[in-house]
């Protein structure tokens, strides 16, 4: 936490996965404690802000959930977008799944396609993009 608080955005995305982490094995099957999740939260937007284009998109998922009490559909999709065009993969998956459920302002669907072969050039997730819209 201590380089993290320096304004190391590496620090800080470790930070967050960490939390998170402990979110997942601490409260499988139970209700999450909020101040658990702004931990998480906390963590990734300050790597956002310190310029991780990884920790924006970890960000995405918690601001598209209603139930945490920070949904933000428009700071969702650009922080999608802009990760995805920075090159980060997980923005692109995340942007996709916004993309097919319409969340927010959302483009139409037309632009998902697009994404999935970024995904798919990039070898995400083992390739499972390129299986999907080839």
């Amino acid at each position: 936490a201590p380089a993290c608080a320096k304004g190391k955005a590496e620090a800080c995305l470790a930070l967050g996965k960490v939390n998170e982490t402990r979110i997942i094995w601490q409260q499988e099957g139970a209700n999450t404690d909020q101040t658990a999740i702004v931990s998480v939260t906390d963590a990734y937007s300050r790597a956002c802000d310190l310029g991780s284009r990884r920790g924006c998109a970890m960000l995405v998922p918690y601001l598209r959930v209603a139930d945490l009490g920070m949904q933000d559909h428009d700071k969702a999709i650009a922080l999608a977008r802009s990760s995805c065009e920075a090159g980060e993969a997980y923005g692109c998956e995340m942007l996709s799944q916004i993309y097919l459920q319409g969340e927010g302002a959302a483009p139409a669907r037309s632009d998902v396609p697009a994404l999935f072969r970024r995904l798919c050039d990039a070898e995400w997730r083992g390739g499972m993009a390129c299986s999907t819209y080839a």
